[in-house]
């Protein structure tokens, strides 16, 4: 099967079973909703890897060739390759440049902590430092029954 056909072929199964997942999602049965609901997590599991590697080949193949730009097989698509960054502040010398420019009352406004961090190595951070916000029915995850 030529590789034109398999990728339609694969991108048309998906779009199949989405369509049928959307219109199941349309019921107020809950009990659907939650089956549902975990399909199309699935789904976004999957093809959140796939995308992943995908765009770990594609910008591989783009660094080894110089280009910014790749068309797609079908002559509809396009992959752009751009920059990304990241900056990282360090924490001593904001505080210095703070104290230099008079404005140590913008202490709590520029600078937070990472919480993960924090717990990593020091625990649990006492009450008078944090404020925890509980939201009852705030986080929800499917999964498979274990049988």
């Amino acid at each position: 099967m030529p590789r034109k056909l398999k990728m339609q072929d694969t991108v048309k199964k998906l779009s199949d079973s989405t369509e049928m997942l959307e219109k199941q999602a349309q019921t107020e049965d809950i009990d659907v909703l939650v089956d549902v609901g975990y399909n199309l997590n699935e789904i976004k599991k999957t093809c959140e890897t796939l995308l992943n590697d995908i765009k770990t080949k594609v910008k591989g193949h783009a660094e080894e060739n110089k280009v910014k730009q790749i068309n797609g097989y079908s002559g509809r698509t396009m992959a752009k390759i751009s920059q990304s960054s990241s900056t990282n502040i360090d924490p001593v010398g904001a505080l210095s440049v703070l104290k230099k420019l008079d404005k140590l009352s913008m202490f709590e406004t520029v600078f937070k902590v990472n919480v993960t961090d924090f717990k990593k190595y020091f625990g649990e951070p006492p009450k008078d430092i944090a404020e925890v916000t509980v939201v009852e029915y705030g986080s929800i995850s499917f999964k498979e029954k274990k049988r």
